[in-house]
């Protein structure tokens, strides 16, 4: 019995503790910062991809960029991440760069904005590469 109440009192603990750990994070919906084009550019000697995001909330919001580059089996071969300052209604431009050691061939690269708290504020856009 003493074994049950423990069990209990653990599960009820639990139940208290993650709503406070789940809300530490503001919610923002995905469609708050939105992506108006993605391209495959090259600046100054850096091969990357350059997405274009305007941002809807009201106050401005450092993102962080990711980019997921993925090979025609379905596997990531590459990730990267990059600092994006937006601001409410302007558009910005955030250039994710490539390494130079990721071998010749297409692949589809899927970027992403986060809060720096990780809390999603874009939806997916795609780009196919060629490396």
């Amino acid at each position: 019995m003493r074994v049950l109440a423990a069990v209990a009192l653990s599960v009820v603990l639990f139940s208290v503790a993650l709503p406070a750990f789940a809300q530490s994070a503001p919610a923002f919906p995905t469609t708050a910062v939105t992506t108006s084009g993605i391209q495959q550019a090259t600046i100054g000697p850096s091969k990357g991809v350059l997405v274009n995001y305007t941002s809807s909330l009201t106050s401005p919001l450092t993102a962080f960029v990711y980019l997921d580059l993925v090979n025609s089996a379905g596997q990531t071969v590459y990730v990267n991440i990059a600092s994006c300052n937006l601001q409410q209604g302007q558009l910005a431009q955030c250039f994710v760069s490539l390494s130079s050691s990721i071998p010749a061939g297409a692949y589809t690269a899927k970027l992403f904005a986060v809060t720096t708290d990780s809390v999603p504020v874009s939806t997916t856009g795609t780009l196919q590469v060629t490396i």
